[in-house]
């Protein structure tokens, strides 16, 4: 095996959690935020709502709220590259089985229309299947849990969650009248909801991953200290 060119995937996956930790609990915030939106919208079209100022006070709220969350959905993206990339890259640094795409094929599989509704997935499923083999060939009585069907809801959350955020921008687009409002808040806690869901999961799978990594990248190091170690005479 060649064992000295696999690179450390840890500070990288801790970056991805916490960016995914911080995604969760600015989406409750703003969960917190629309649900008290669409109550005031509720008042103001029965005509029983009248403090006016605290109604814009919370709508700018969500609104930097929205902005913040913009920043950090772009911030955790780009770690996620970067963490998803170098995961796939070390798989590449075996002589096990080779991966179906060049590393590169990690980043530039999530911006090819079509394409990314699919490869994302099965790289994630080579990244978690080729772990499991690398785990196994270590310590022969590894068992690990069910993580390849979690692998696979991670993204279909990702997308269900991007189509109802997209449903959500053209319904605040055309919004007309309080009702069209009322919809699109609807709507809104809808998308939020996904993505807090999508983002719990990613964290549990790149969570899971990253253990995996530090046992194999621990094994490794072990190795090359060993093979590296001047040998006793006799």
């Amino acid at each position: 095996m060649r064992l000295y060119t696999i690179k450390d995937n840890q500070l990288r996956s801790k970056l991805v959690m916490l960016a995914f930790s911080l995604i969760i609990a600015l989406f409750i915030i703003i969960m917190t935020g629309e649900g008290l939106q669409w109550h005031y919208l509720i008042l103001i079209r029965d005509g029983e709502f009248t403090n006016y100022a605290s109604g814009e006070m919370l709508d700018s709220f969500v609104q930097i709220c929205y902005m913040l969350a913009a920043i950090l959905i772009i911030s955790s993206m780009i770690v996620f590259l970067l963490w998803f990339r170098r995961a796939y890259d070390n798989i590449h640094k075996y002589e096990l089985k080779m991966p179906d795409s060049d590393p590169s094929a990690a980043t530039w599989c999530f911006f090819v229309p079509f394409l990314n509704l699919v490869k994302p997935a099965h790289i994630m499923k080579e990244i978690v299947e080729f772990n499991e083999t690398m785990l196994k060939k270590i310590d022969v009585t590894y068992v690990r849990p069910k993580v390849t069907l979690l692998a696979s809801v991670w993204w279909l959350a990702y997308i269900f969650a991007g189509i109802i955020g997209r449903i959500d921008g053209v319904l605040t687009k055309n919004a007309e009248d309080i009702n069209d409002y009322i919809i699109n808040i609807q709507v809104s806690l809808v998308a939020d909801v996904l993505l807090i869901i999508s983002a719990a999961i990613s964290l549990l799978v790149v969570n899971f991953i990253s253990k995996e990594e530090a046992k194999i990248f621990k094994h490794i190091s072990t190795e090359k200290e060993l093979a590296l170690a001047p040998q006793e005479t006799a």
